[in-house]
């Protein structure tokens, strides 16, 4: 905004003794039309922002519910996966378990056969064993 009246600049340690009066004000400053128009002017100015803000508001309002069910659909599906990687996590467990049981076993066959003794798979009739899950009785060479 243009103010009217423009204060004079002082050093900050001076010492004001006397005030100064305003400038004479230009002779078209003191006509009441002018003042009535540039007032209009000012008004419809600011009326103009209003509005803009209001769009502005109300457009950022509907990003907000957009975002927020952006980011609602992403934290589900983030836990989704962050349960599918916890799975993944304990089979690659369960797996390295039997592979390190596996080359035990291996390792045991293999010091037996350097020993000149014979190897032969050994059945232990247990019902957890699964030819399915156990690499060695599924046929998988590792």
């Amino acid at each position: 905004m243009n103010y009217q009246h423009q204060l004079p600049a002082v050093p900050e340690n001076s010492v004001v003794t006397t005030w100064q009066q305003p400038a004479p004000l230009p002779p078209q400053a003191t006509n009441p039309a002018c003042f009535v128009s540039r007032l209009a002017g000012e008004l419809l100015l600011s009326r103009t922002d209003n509005m803009n803000l209001r769009h502005a508001s109300t457009q950022l309002q509907r990003d907000v519910g957009c975002w927020r069910q952006e980011y609602d659909r992403l934290l589900v599906e983030y836990w989704k996966v962050l349960e599918h990687n916890a799975t993944l996590l304990g089979q690659v467990s369960r797996l390295k378990e039997q592979l390190r049981v596996t080359r035990s076993k291996r390792g045991n066959n293999r010091a037996r056969r350097d020993d000149g003794s014979v190897s032969m798979p050994v059945s232990t009739g247990s019902s957890d064993s699964d030819a399915a899950n156990d690499p060695v009785a599924g046929g998988s060479d590792q």
